[in-house]
């Protein structure tokens, strides 16, 4: 356990400029290539039997498989104004949806987590909140906050002794190296107050974040290496180099690690389960969270998607995962290169069901939504409201999607 640092209305960095990022996909030959090391390195690393079928599995990653008909979509509603809302968050008590979003400049330009380390298009990107009952968007205004913000993962908590205000945990990935930055909120107002940056050496490359207290939260790291060669390595070969890490009480310490690109985090209603998506896995990791041993991390169980699986959102009625990634990652990394190339989606639910012949419960995963990339390109987050049963898909370069039907239940 190490400690780590906060900082309170800092003074604000100094943008860093640099040559616009050339993108190392797209190339189907340069693709070729990849699946041949990785052969090598599996073959080297593990027994053949293993090698064969994690090679399988890469195969259908990178578009082996036959493509998903499109379903799910039928009745659409795109939302006016917030773009590339890589994740979104809903305080269920008021149907309000927190979403930290960027650009398409934005996101291609600067963007650590896509290794994209180019000019900042906008230093302060933009947090809006959507009234699902109201349909009404409005951007927040961010008081205390001298800092650069460019979003990714968010999460939220409220005090159960509080039912007017509620925290929300911010990862920034500033030029100087990404944070987490805390704020407080007035429900009904368009205010943000920032009360806290966390920094860390261990918080090197978060992606997502679950708070659990109003200072205590799990982040995932999705890499190891925040750039260069052996980053591209890292995420080619699915090295298991990636980790979660628990912050509390103003201290650091990695509770997992092993793990092949740690993505989207999420908590159970019951707060006694946290879930990770392991992206360049394709798996769901379910942890049991041991409050009595310093909210340490127990694995459970794995559940292999078949998909890069990016970020969770959990129905807070029924506990049922909504799990939203990518169904080929050629052209996602085309997508990413190139905005107007489309990128397959897929959004699953993933719940617990008792099988009669083995007397067991087991993890079942369905797909509930596919599409070629017409509608949701890139897609990255689907957050579910049961109460007006809506769903709300959002991606890294694309216009929010609103969607009514398709929360089921498993109970």
């Amino acid at each position: 356990m190490s400690h780590g640092t906060t900082h309170r209305n800092a003074k604000q960095p100094t943008a860093r400029t640099a040559q616009k990022p050339k993108s190392i996909f797209g190339n189907l030959f340069g693709w070729s290539l990849v699946v041949g090391l990785l052969a090598v390195v599996n073959y080297y690393q593990q027994p053949f039997a293993g090698a064969v079928e994690n090679i399988t599995e890469y195969a259908g990653l990178c578009g082996w498989n036959p493509p998903d008909p499109n379903v799910g979509l039928t009745g659409y509603q795109r939302i006016d104004g917030p773009i590339g809302c890589e994740d979104i968050v809903i305080h269920h008590k008021t149907g309000l949806a927190f979403m930290p979003c960027s650009s398409v400049e934005g996101r291609q330009s600067f963007f650590p987590p896509l290794a994209h380390f180019g000019e900042e298009k906008e230093t302060t990107e933009p947090v809006y909140v959507y009234d699902i009952k109201k349909k009404s968007v409005k951007r927040l205004t961010l008081k205390g906050f001298p800092h650069e913000l460019h979003t990714h993962g968010v999460g939220l908590w409220q005090d159960p002794a509080d039912s007017s205000s509620i925290y929300l945990f911010f990862i920034n990935h500033r030029p100087s190296g990404s944070v987490v930055e805390i704020f407080t909120h007035e429900l009904g107002t368009d205010v943000l107050n920032h009360i806290e940056t966390v920094s860390h050496p261990l918080i090197l490359t978060p992606n997502d974040i679950v708070p659990i207290g109003p200072r205590t939260f799990y982040v995932s790291n999705d890499h190891h290496f925040r750039k260069g060669a052996w980053r591209v390595f890292e995420d080619f070969t699915r090295r298991p180099w990636s980790t979660i890490v628990l912050w509390n009480e103003g201290k650091a310490k990695i509770v997992a690690k092993g793990i092949r690109g740690s993505n989207g985090l999420a908590i159970s209603p019951d707060e006694q389960f946290l879930y990770n998506d392991a992206v360049i896995g394709a798996e769901l990791q379910v942890y049991k969270i041991l409050r009595d041993d310093g909210y340490a991390l127990q694995l459970l169980d794995t559940v292999k998607t078949g998909f890069l699986n990016d970020n969770i959102a959990v129905d807070p009625v029924s506990g049922d995962l909504y799990i939203t990634g990518h169904t080929h990652a050629l052209k996602f990394f085309d997508h990413v290169g190139d905005t107007n190339k489309p990128s397959p989606s897929r959004v699953v639910r993933v719940y617990r069901s008792f099988n009669t012949s083995t007397q067991s419960d087991e993890w079942k995963v369905e797909t509930i939504v596919s599409d070629d990339g017409g509608i949701i390109s890139g897609a990255t987050i689907a957050a579910v409201d049961p109460a007006t049963n809506i769903t709300l898909i959002g991606g890294l370069f694309t216009p929010v999607v609103e969607i009514r039907g398709l929360v089921k239940s498993s109970r």
